[in-house]
């Protein structure tokens, strides 16, 4: 998880850990960047604010195995969401 705001997903961390998911934190890209090299993903859960996220997926599509889903959560809203997708 990329999360600028940790409470907030806490609930989902907690969900997911519950089903034995093991769940890895970062705070920044770089640190995303560095687990990335080291690890392969099932997915990665992105939290910010739409004009942050649209760098991190740009990025992101350039970085992560083909097989990792990419998971949005925030709270800018669908349509902005939708745009930082394409």
């Amino acid at each position: 998880m990329l999360a600028r705001n940790r409470r907030a997903l806490a609930p989902i961390r907690k969900a997911l850990t519950a089903q034995g998911i093991e769940v890895c934190d970062y705070s920044t890209m770089d640190q995303l960047a560095a687990g990335l090299a080291e690890h392969r993903f099932g997915a990665v859960l992105l939290e910010g604010e739409p004009e942050h996220l649209e760098l991190s997926l740009g990025w992101l599509q350039m970085q992560a195995h083909a097989q990792t889903a990419i998971v949005i959560v925030g709270a800018g809203g669908a349509a902005a969401i939708a745009d930082a997708l394409t």
